[in-house]
């Protein structure tokens, strides 16, 4: 059974929509053609699976770990209200897989192999036998990807992680687009005939900053949810079905 297995859309967790929402080189935000260089299985501190990706865009390395579940294993969180809401690194991650393959990343088998990472013990790249998604290696997207300014956290002794004044800029990958077409997961899924959403999104955020401290003061972090989501139609087994 496949590593990722688990990870299969449910009924009860809420849908939601497309909206716009609101050594290391910040990228301005705006739309990005990249090829997947490698994409590997991880596991954080805390226990949650993630998914190094490393991008090339334009010759250069464009890297960003895609958090799949929370520490227990879920690839969804609860709101206060009770409602369920996918991870936003689990949809950007199923996407990649979906906009690729046409299989979501539940299907996706992985192969043992050993890449080169960096290890902070011995502050230097070694080789580590990891979990390879081997068919998304190679493949072409489109990444929307966003300039974020926000506060800095540091992580406290039990663990968690608590905003300080400081500030920083980042970039995150907050959509996925087909390499070809511009479409979303869920334009194929809704059958539109042409790409709708990657215009709205790439007049929203081309070029500017997306400033997270705007009127705050820092807080204790909350999930990200994603401006990507599930579908509006239920998943097929493959999504250019």
């Amino acid at each position: 059974m496949s590593a990722l297995a688990a990870l299969k859309y449910d009924d009860d967790v809420k849908e939601t929509k497309d909206t716009v929402g609101g050594g290391f080189s910040v990228r301005t935000s705006g739309l990005y053609d990249a090829t997947i260089k490698m994409a590997y299985l991880g596991k954080s501190s805390g226990g949650a699976m993630s998914l190094p990706c490393i991008f090339d865009i334009d010759g250069s390395e464009y890297r960003e770990t895609l958090y799949l579940t929370s520490k227990d294993g879920k690839p969804y969180y609860t709101d206060k209200d009770g409602a369920k809401h996918y991870l936003a690194g689990f949809l950007n991650g199923d996407a990649l897989a979906l906009l690729t393959t046409g299989k979501p990343l539940s299907d996706c088998a992985t192969e043992r192999k050993v890449v080169k990472l960096y290890n902070f013990e011995q502050k230097k790249d070694v080789p580590t036998e990891v979990d390879c998604l081997t068919a998304l290696i190679g493949q072409k997207v489109k990444l929307g990807i966003l300039q974020e300014l926000s506060f800095k956290s540091v992580k406290q002794p039990d663990g968690s992680y608590k905003e300080t004044a400081d500030t920083r800029e980042t970039n995150v990958i907050d959509k996925v687009f087909h390499a070809a077409s511009g479409k979303t997961v869920n334009e194929f899924r809704a059958k539109v005939p042409e790409a709708e959403f990657s215009v709205k999104w790439a007049e929203k955020w081309t070029g500017k900053v997306k400033d997270k401290t705007a009127g705050k003061t820092p807080a204790a972090g909350t999930p990200r949810t994603s401006s990507g989501t599930a579908s509006t139609a239920k998943p097929t087994t493959s999504l250019f079905a």
